[in-house]
């Protein structure tokens, strides 16, 4: 099957991987491409080309109804992002039944649905493919996409949607989450690694995602099933960071033990503590805080401030220093640059070594990584460097 010639719809075209691909859709495949849209302004990259764009939302059915309306293949790349976890769920839910039910409707051939390795959960050491049971973790992205695909694989059994799901790791390269983010925080404070960064980490460049979305939409026997989409080996944490420190030319990144990270997570627990304090006392003793407003390099500062500082600023800094507003403090572990502790979910995904595996993907549906982390970072670097991001 070629997509040359074929009518296409993308649902979330105007996003990061959606974008990528009605690129390719339109230079490499030749294909009829239609995009679903829910504000124009925010689809700068994709309406650069030739395809069709629609004003609507993929949760609206009389929208999603016009949109697939003479399509044959369907990429949905949608996300839910508003909400706490449980309405994200059910969003989740809601949108893919509707998105299940306008295919089945408009007699598409193929719909391609994007889902996430966060459907796994926690990974454990050692190898990691898709007879794995999935599991909620309380993660509102890992859990609103396991939602989806439980929607779309019930379609399939109970409807025969020829749905295809794809499983993507850590998706970096052009205007991916996974640049942005880690470039900004490498550049603002020193980005704490957890278990050393010895981790691991299944990176894949994002052609090689759109890759494995097109042939998704292309493989005859592949409906109902469920594929990873990773790069040939995962690298660690280390070395996925270190890519963005050779780009930016120096070292950001503080890797520490478990027993270390949660020994400066209690110390920095500590100072708040006395921060806060300091500052109610400031707060209910005006004596003591007249006191300390003569202190010689206090008054200096202060002075200092009030000519350089416009008005609303120097209230900002006034109600912080009087205890009106959480102020932020640096540890004393930390000289110069915040120390950037990881966030949960960042942790459970930096503590394993697992490996994830794409054999079935390679199997069935022919996909073939082209980029190693060398050659991704190097795409990803010329980006980069155009974006003004290093």
């Amino acid at each position: 099957m070629s997509l040359q010639n074929v009518n296409v719809l993308v649902l979330g075209g105007a996003g990061f991987i959606g974008s990528r691909l009605g690129e390719q859709l339109v230079l490499e495949q030749g294909a009829h491409v239609r995009v679903l849209v829910r504000r124009f302004g925010g689809a700068v990259r994709i309406a650069r080309y030739p395809v069709g764009m629609l004003p609507g939302d993929a949760a609206d059915p009389a929208a999603l109804a016009r949109a697939m309306a003479g399509q044959e293949v369907v990429f949905d790349l949608t996300m839910v992002k508003e909400g706490d976890a449980k309405e994200r769920q059910a969003a989740a839910a809601r949108g893919a039944e509707t998105i299940a039910q306008a295919a089945l409707a408009a007699g598409v051939t193929r719909l391609v649905h994007a889902s996430t390795v966060s459907v796994y959960g926690r990974a454990a050491d050692g190898d990691l493919d898709e007879t794995a049971p999935r599991q909620r973790t309380g993660d509102p992205y890992g859990d609103s996409k396991l939602a989806a695909e439980e929607v779309m694989f019930d379609y399939h059994r109970r409807h025969n949607l020829p749905v295809v799901i794809l499983q993507p790791t850590i998706v970096y390269g052009p205007f991916a989450g996974w640049t942005a983010d880690p470039l900004a925080l490498l550049k603002a404070g020193r980005v704490v690694l957890v278990n050393n960064g010895e981790g691991l980490c299944n990176a894949v460049y994002v052609d090689d995602v759109t890759a494995a979305l097109l042939l998704a939409a292309q493989q005859p026997a592949v409906a109902g099933e469920a594929f990873l989409i990773s790069g040939a080996e995962p690298v660690t944490w280390q070395e996925f960071y270190g890519a963005y420190e050779t780009m930016l030319g120096f070292q950001s990144t503080v890797p520490m033990t478990a027993a270390e990270l949660a020994a400066t997570e209690r110390q920095l627990a500590r100072q708040n503590r006395a921060t806060r304090q300091l500052f109610n006392r400031l707060r209910q003793d005006g004596d003591l805080r007249q006191l300390a407003l003569r202190l010689p390099v206090i008054a200096q500062l202060y002075g200092f401030a009030r000519w350089a500082l416009p008005a609303p600023a120097l209230a900002g800094l006034k109600d912080r220093l009087l205890g009106r507003a959480p102020g932020a403090v640096k540890p004393a572990v930390q000289p110069g640059k915040p120390l950037r502790l990881p966030s949960l979910t960042h942790r459970l995904l930096q503590e394993p070594k697992a490996r994830v595996r794409i054999d079935k993907a390679r199997e069935r549906l022919g996909y073939q990584p082209r980029c190693d982390l060398a050659k991704g970072m190097q795409l990803t670097e010329r980006w980069a460097e155009w974006a003004n991001l290093l």
